[in-house]
Formats: C-alpha cells, structure tokens, sequence
C-alpha cells in the first residue's frame, strides 16, 4: 500500500515535468522558428524597399523598354544567378492599366516555364509572397513581391512589380525548422529522463521524511500505550476491592502516579522535539560562565555518586564566558550524566571536562568507564526511540527520547554531539558549542548599519 502510494506520486510529479517540459520547448520551438522565418527575409524585403522607393527605376525600365521597341524586342539585361533552382532572381515586370504585361518577353525569358504572374491593384506598396507553378511538373517557386504605382508617363504603365525569388531562403528555413523540431524532440526526451530522475530525488527527502514520521508515531504511540496500561490497569483493581483503604491501595497507586509522571515526561520529550522538527523551538540564551554553569550541574549528581560508590570528577580548565540557553543546555547535561550513570557500575569513573579549543568553541566531555557501545549501534544511538538494549532499558524507565532531545538542544545551538568508545574500557559523549554571542553581533550589525546610513 505504501509502495503503491508513492509510485503514484512519483508518477504524477513525472508527468508534471512531462507536461512543463513539452511546453516549455513547444513555445521555444515556436517563438525561434518564428524569429528565423522572420529574420531570413529581412535583407530581401529591404532590397524590395529600396528598389520600390528609388526613382530612377521607372527611368531605366522606360529607356529599355524604348530600346527594345526600337529594336523590336522587349527586353531586360540578363542577371546572374547562382544555386540549383535559381534560374532567376530579379524580375520586374511591367503592367498597363487593364493587366496586360507590357514587357512579357522579358519576363517569359526570365521566368521560363513558370506561369505568369497575377497583378494585385487592391495591395500595392505592401510586400508580399507569390508562389508560381511550373508548367512542366508541380514544382512550385516562391517570390517576395512589392507593386507599386509610378505615376504619370507616356508608355501606359500603370504599376510596375518586382519578384524576387526566395527558393533558397525556403529551403535554408525548411531545413533549420526540422533540424530545431528534431533537436527539441530529442531534448524533450532528455528532459523526460531527467525529470524521471529529478521525481525520484524529489521524492528521496519526502519518503524519508514521512518514513520517519511513520516511524515516529509508532514508536510514540507504543510508548503511549505502556503506562496508560499500566495506569488502567491498576485504576480498574482499585475497583475490585471498594472497601479497602487507601494504605491496602497504595502500591497500585504509587505504581499508576508513577507511570503518570513517566507519561508526563514521555509528552514533554515529544513536545520539545516536534518543536525542533517544525523550527519552533526558541533558545533563551544568556552569557554565562562555563565553569560556574558545570557545577551547578554537577552538585546534585555527587550525592547520587556518593551513594551509587560510583567516582565523579570535573576536570577544569581556565573558565570562559559562552552564550547559550541555560535550561535547556542543563537538561543537555542532565540527559548525558543520567546515561552515564545508568550505565556504569559500582567503583566506575565518571569524568566530566571542560574545555575551550583552537577553534573558539566549547567542548564538554563526559567520560565513564561502563561498557563498550557496539560498533554496530554507535551511529544510532541519537536515533528516536532508539534503545541498545531494551531489557535494560525497561529497568531503568528509559524511552530512548533522551539522546535524540540532547542532539537537537545541541545543534539548534549551532553545535554538534557524537560519541564513541574510548580504551581500554568505556563510552565517551562530547559536543561543541560555538562561543559567538550572536546578541553583541547583533547588536554590532545595527550600529554598522546605521553608521552606513
């Protein structure tokens, strides 16, 4: 059911990118076609501009036409032309007001075989595209045409139409069309493959985050479940005998306060880090000194030393100032040194020290001389619910919320936690908090930015 639930929201967020990255490359497709088409017949639609506004080529059409008729043949200069199909490129052609063509054995030389062009009075001085037949198959040649009307003079022309032939052009824009669609079809296929990899990376944070919600709730409702059991249980007993005392009762409800001050502690625990999971959680952080603040913490935990015959020492190094939450640095401490105890015997070493490195950070180390963490484990012990040993666990009333609390406290604080296994004998747990008061730098920021005002 899981695994089916996110093939189908990977399968979505795949045609998603489909549909985003056929459109995105049709529009490109388009909006580039349309600017080659565009642009490749800029410089013949300004050849025909030029040649329709100058006014010396009525003059040189009137005086050819003059000599032909002379000569007694209507003519024009040949051109030459270069490229397969270009038998022609400029033709002018001469109308009279009724249609007729004034110069048709110049323009039937020019354009042998093709069929004569049509004169459109209704579109003069607008350049426009004329496709002419070829009478010997159904090839086709296309022309950029401009009509223009010249006015006044004694030979009855009424409009004179230039052609230019753009069959190369075409075909240079043909070919640039299907290589641009080809080449966006096979870009499209590449980004078909990417967004199936992109959906798969999209996914890998969002599986894992609800995986671990999953986990999470689970976990948290077994936990749940134990001491409200418990609670139930011993509530319900309370029934069976109605006419005992409070004193008969006391073990039952010793045990049910018991578990609801656990149940307490469980729902602090979950509060604080779905706090941490949703960037709720508000550091109240104050300068303190550090070694000052170790043994506050430290005090209580050497009658509990004392009477355990267990041996607790604070190695301390030249004292500096830190700015952090104290309570929830305490709690930190709290967490470290209930684990240390828990798990060392009568006559082990548990030290603490307290240190300021190279880097300017703080380092605090709590060291005991308890078993070893199997290798195994060790990277998991920060996990939620996480327990080396659950029978272990459920002598000592852990939940497996502790170390995963104090690995939150410590990096919402900037810093970092790990431990290890230290020899010959023993587990050590450190972090490292950074030493910048971020309420002096801010306060820096404030004065730098008004004196740049």
């Amino acid at each position: 059911m899981k695994s089916t639930a996110s093939k189908k929201q990977r399968l979505k967020f795949f045609l998603i990118n489909c549909t985003a990255f056929a459109i995105l490359f049709s529009l490109l497709s388009f909006i580039t076609i349309q600017v080659i088409q565009n642009s490749a017949y800029t410089e013949t639609d300004s050849t025909l501009e030029r040649m329709a506004s100058d006014p010396s080529l009525l003059d040189r059409e009137i005086r050819m036409l003059n000599k032909d008729e002379n000569d007694g043949h209507i003519g024009m200069p040949k051109f030459n032309f270069d490229g397969p199909n270009n038998q022609f490129n400029t033709v002018v052609v001469l109308w009279d007001k009724n249609g007729n063509i004034l110069n048709d054995s110049t323009v039937e030389d020019k354009l042998e075989n093709l069929e004569e062009p049509t004169l459109d009075k209704k579109n003069t001085d607008i350049i426009s595209t004329l496709s002419l037949k070829n009478k010997n198959n159904d090839s086709k040649f296309s022309f950029r045409s401009i009509t223009i009307s010249p006015g006044e003079n004694n030979l009855n022309i009424a409009y004179i139409q230039v052609l230019v032939n753009v069959n190369q052009i075409d075909e240079a824009v043909k070919q640039s069309r299907v290589i641009i669609l080809i080449c966006m079809f096979i870009f499209w296929l590449l980004s078909l493959a990417i967004s199936y990899g992109l959906s798969e990376l999209a996914m890998r944070p969002i599986l894992n985050s609800w995986k671990k919600q999953q986990e999470f709730v689970e976990n948290a409702s077994h936990e749940l479940r134990t001491p409200l059991t418990i609670i139930r249980l011993n509530l319900e007993k309370l029934f069976t005998h109605p006419n005992n005392t409070i004193i008969d009762e006391s073990e039952h409800i010793a045990q049910a306060l018991n578990e609801s001050q656990r149940l307490t502690k469980l729902t602090d625990d979950l509060l604080l880090l779905a706090k941490g999971d949703s960037n709720t959680l508000v550091l109240d952080k104050e300068t303190i000194d550090t070694n000052d603040f170790i043994h506050r913490v430290l005090d209580p935990f050497q009658l509990l030393a004392d009477e355990q015959e267990k041996n607790l020492s604070f190695k301390e190094h030249d004292s500096f100032e830190a700015y952090i939450d104290v309570a929830k640095l305490h709690q930190v401490l709290l967490i470290l040194l209930d684990n240390a105890f828990k798990y060392t015997k009568t006559g082990d070493e548990i030290t603490v020290i307290s240190s300021l490195t190279t880097k300017k950070q703080w380092e605090v180390s709590i060291k005991n001389t308890g078993p070893h963490i199997q290798d195994d484990k060790l990277n998991h012990i920060f996990t939620r619910f996480f327990r080396e040993d659950d029978s272990r666990n459920k002598e000592t009333g852990g939940n497996g919320l502790g170390l995963s609390i104090a690995k939150q406290i410590i990096e919402e604080h900037g810093g970092a936690i790990q431990a290890k296994n230290i020899s010959p004998v023993g587990v050590e747990f450190m972090f490292k908090l950074p030493l910048t008061n971020q309420k002096n730098q801010n306060t820096k920021s404030c004065f730098g930015f008004l004196f740049m005002l």
